[in-house]
């Protein structure tokens, strides 16, 4: 029998995460609405499918908890990284990476 508290707890190791309220925003539902589903034994069916669509998750891992593997697309992660970071962000990324080629020649 599927639970939403291992569904939510599996999303916790997945995404290392450690509060339902960092679930529910990943989610994209309020913190508020994913303590009721918890109560009401509801399962978010429709958010949890299009969090597997866009995370590339098999959506038994969710469910089951069987051995956690997450396909991350890593262009697109950075992508978001450098979309969303400031100038002095970005000079920091670089230097990092640099150092890391360096290390890896």
């Amino acid at each position: 029998m599927i639970i939403i508290e291992d569904i939510i707890e599996n999303i916790k190791k997945i995404f290392y995460l450690r509060a339902d309220k960092e679930v529910a925003h990943l989610l994209g539902i309020e913190t508020s609405h994913l303590s009721k589903m918890k109560v009401r034994k509801h399962i978010p069916y429709k958010e949890l499918f299009f969090l597997c669509e866009k995370e590339k998750i098999d959506i038994t891992f969710l469910f089951y908890g069987k051995e956690i593997k997450v396909k991350m697309n890593y262009k697109i992660k950075i992508d978001e990284i450098i979309a969303n970071s400031s100038e002095k962000e970005l000079e920091i990324y670089y230097h990092i990476l640099k150092a890391e080629q360096l290390k890896i020649q």
